[in-house]
């Protein structure tokens, strides 16, 4: 990037860079498991049985042709866009804040004045949003990015790279989508059922999430709180794998810090 362009760049407001990071990479991350999404579908749906994961998507591109493995691709970006926007961008922000607050805690007075408290104003209804998967998601990421660099020899904070090599943050951010679909897995399951137990009238309804997981370990087993989870894992995992990859990729090119 030359310096005219680099210029231009650092023109646009940090939070715009941002979040205009965080939706290339939500896209992106979306678009490239599109065919594996498809795919769920249609064993949701009962639309296939008896097939695998490949045989379907081997079908669907004889059948289809490729745009047919992208079929409803372009409602899904159109959904995950912003999310992921503000997804990335909220955890950025409340990451700089608490990282702010930590280093230098008497630095600003305004900050001393609302106390505690005041840190975390407004963080409840975008904790709803990203916890429990997106904060062990993110947590993971950067906790394995930390200790890569830690194990490192000759690493100093001054001189850390703008962004790690391709294949290692491809790798991490497989792992942190395996570990955060691995933990939150159950939840999903509870609350896709709890969505349908109305049309169940013979099931003891689940008076809350917790009551709905140990009625479901207690009377279907504790495997039945994972059922589905490997097709989840085969279109989860590439794409935070891709999602992380880029969003760092993109925070490199829109110069923005990369901390660890």
């Amino acid at each position: 990037m030359g310096s005219e362009d680099a210029g231009k760049v650092l023109q646009l407001p940090v939070f715009v860079r941002e979040l205009l990071a965080g939706g290339v990479a939500g896209g992106l991350g979306k678009t490239c498991v599109a065919p594996l999404e498809r795919t769920k579908i249609l064993f949701q749906t009962g639309q296939v049985t008896g097939q695998g994961i490949f045989q379907t998507v081997s079908l669907l591109a004889r059948n289809e042709g490729i745009p047919g493995l992208f079929k409803g691709n372009g409602a899904s970006v159109l959904r995950i866009v912003p999310y992921a926007a503000i997804h990335f961008g909220a955890y950025e922000y409340y990451r700089q804040l608490l990282v702010d607050a930590l280093l230098a805690p008497s630095s600003n007075p305004h900050r001393r004045a609302e106390g505690l408290g005041g840190l975390y104003r407004g963080i409840g209804p975008t904790l709803c949003g990203i916890l429990p998967y997106a904060g062990l998601k993110f947590y993971t990421y950067q906790s394995l990015k930390q200790q890569w660099v830690i194990s490192g020899k000759g690493y100093q904070e001054h001189d850390l790279p703008q962004r790690l090599p391709v294949p290692l943050m491809l790798t991490f951010g497989a792992c942190s989508g395996l570990v955060a679909q691995t933990a939150t897995y159950p939840l999903d399951v509870v609350r896709r059922q709890m969505q349908v137990q109305s049309l169940r009238r013979s099931a003891t309804p689940y008076t809350s999430t917790w009551h709905g997981l140990r009625l479901i370990a207690r009377s279907q087993g504790w495997r039945a709180l994972f059922t589905g989870l490997s097709i989840n894992y085969m279109k989860v995992v590439p794409s935070t794998a891709i999602g992380f990859t880029v969003y760092d990729a993109m925070k490199a090119t829109l110069l923005l810090p990369n901390h660890l």
